[in-house]
């Protein structure tokens, strides 16, 4: 059967839900009496409905009512989705991972990873990792010992990590390797770095087809690195994903894009001076360190960092030549600024977020120059560059007008609305003196040192910091007020005989109201404004 088919990934994945259902049921049995005293319950309950009855959750589904997956476990077995597990001794395991990658050449897992990048065919992927683990891997006796901050391995062997029984037996799982290696972007737990996967993995690249490389597997490739130098020295893997993602430059997952970087890590192209990858030498599974669960990625992955970048010479070790003078043709580096201009977005019809509604260069209130002096707000400079985005929550349309002067932000104008009875109506009116700077007018520099650059987004401008005057008016008489954020004050606005503020429901009573109360303001407003904006 097609492992890519719809009906082998149905298997696959129930089988992913009995394995871990089985597992947690193990793990239980160890621990339910410990728990059934600290939580008041009956330890002979099974833990799906210990922790249901622990919790409060009387009426939720009891375990024996959930699917029995046995019958279709063993139908996907005669399909040949899933494999027969069986018991190894370690000695064995050793053996033929030994054989596996003897029988391989690295050129083909090389020319195997790379195909992957461009076609998604995670099949052909971790074999690189394998392939490298496997030669690194030294001869050794068999021990059994719990290995501190791996949770999946407890009585495995300290040097290579095989699983054993107090018979030094493993039972393999090649069905779950098998869900691995296919479909990473399900997975949770990242287990691709142990003796059993690495021997199935090797195994299945035999009897898969030869490929090679294209021009686009190398720029992918060559991109990703190039994104290194935008780290931070401090950023680890998970800021290096982030922007991959964001960049779009491979069709991938966030698992997937972790395994592209777990097998670059295990080459020595992501690693550190005291964690080398497995290119350079073998590591014992006890001797990786413990991270947090992060300690279940490729090693030395989770050890890496920013500041560590690219070690070109394993690079140019393990990959062939053009990617390496691919990378140092053009050795500048890819600014976060760049990324983000550059993202693909799925982009939206003007329908979806009420861009019709609006008309460029109007706005339901036109404050001039004399009107924002006296509610506190800065001149409008026609010289600053303008950026609109649209958006929609419900039946609510909203225009956001950013106005930059170089890479400062410096006025916020915003104009929310709704459709009611087949007419669009704008219903708050807000604007906002910045004071935000930006890289590039692309990502927003953050206030405090332990802050993050971040692509401005209309919400984020929200944020009090970077916010001077506000002046908010909403039609509905429910709000019309004018605050500064730098020193917390807010300008007393007074009632003119001639109008209640609270009763200001159109843009005309707008205008009445403001003629109002410039001509009722005390002599010494310039006085009080001034206190008011300083």
């Amino acid at each position: 059967m097609d492992l890519t088919s719809k009906e082998a990934r149905k298997i696959l994945r129930d089988y992913y839900t009995w394995y871990w259902d089985n597992y947690y049921e193990s793990r239980w049995d160890g621990m339910s009496g410990p728990f059934a005293r600290l939580l008041g319950i009956d330890p002979s309950m099974n833990m799906h409905d210990a922790m249901n009855k622990a919790f409060g959750y009387d009426d939720a589904k009891p375990y024996h009512d959930k699917v029995d997956h046995t019958l279709d476990i063993r139908r996907g077995i005669e399909k040949g989705v899933l494999l027969e597990p069986c018991d190894r001794s370690h000695d064995d395991v050793m053996k033929d991972l030994s054989k596996a990658w003897k029988s391989l050449d690295i050129e083909d897992v090389v020319n195997g990873f790379l195909h992957s990048l461009s076609t998604g065919k995670n099949q052909y992927r971790t074999a690189l990792a394998s392939y490298l683990f496997a030669r690194s891997m030294p001869k050794h006796e068999a021990k059994r010992d719990y290995v501190s901050g791996l949770s999946h391995l407890n009585d495995a062997c300290p040097v290579c990590g095989l699983t054993l029984d107090e018979n030094y037996v493993s039972h393999i799982e090649d069905s779950f390797s098998r869900y691995t290696l296919y479909y990473p972007q399900w997975h949770t737990i990242k287990d691709m770095q142990t003796p059993d996967y690495a021997l199935f993995d090797l195994k299945q690249f035999k009897e898969l087809p030869k490929v090679s490389y294209t021009k686009e597997d190398v720029e992918i490739l060559v991109n990703i690195l190039r994104l290194v130098g935008s780290l931070a020295d401090q950023n680890n893997y998970t800021a290096l994903q982030k922007l991959i993602t964001r960049s779009k430059i491979i069709n991938a997952t966030g698992n997937e894009i972790d395994v592209v970087l777990g097998v670059l890590s295990v080459c020595g192209v992501l690693q550190t001076p005291e964690h080398r990858g497995y290119a350079d030498k073998f590591t014992n599974i006890c001797d990786r360190g413990f991270v947090g669960m992060e300690s279940e990625l490729f090693y030395p992955l989770f050890h890496w960092h920013g500041r560590n970048g690219v070690d070109k010479k394993a690079l140019a070790d393990i990959f062939p030549s053009c990617v390496t003078e691919a990378l140092d043709a053009d050795k500048k580096d890819v600014s976060l600024s760049e990324v983000y201009s550059k993202s693909k977005t799925k982009s939206k019809t003007p329908k979806e977020t009420g861009e019709q509604y609006f008309t460029d260069g109007k706005h339901v209130l036109e404050l001039d120059d004399r009107i924002r002096h006296y509610y506190g707000l800065t001149k409008l400079d026609p010289s600053w560059h303008k950026e609109v985005r649209y958006s929609r929550l419900y039946n609510d349309y909203t225009r956001t007008e950013v106005y930059f002067e170089g890479n400062s932000i410096k006025k916020v104008i915003s104009e929310a609305g709704s459709v009611k009875d087949g007419s669009f109506r704008v219903f708050e009116y807000t604007e906002k003196d910045m004071v935000a700077e930006t890289e590039d007018r692309y990502l927003l520099l953050p206030k405090t040192s332990r802050g993050k650059k971040k692509p401005w987004t209309p919400s984020l401008l929200e944020t009090f910091t970077y916010m001077g005057v506000y002046l908010n008016i909403n039609f509905g008489g429910r709000d019309f007020f004018t605050f500064n954020y730098r020193n917390n004050k807010r300008l007393p606005l007074p009632e003119p005989e001639e109008l209640n503020v609270s009763r200001v429901r159109s843009p005309i009573e707008f205008y009445t109201y403001t003629e109002a109360y410039i001509r009722s303001v005390p002599d010494n407003y310039e006085e009080i404004l001034n206190d008011y904006l300083n």
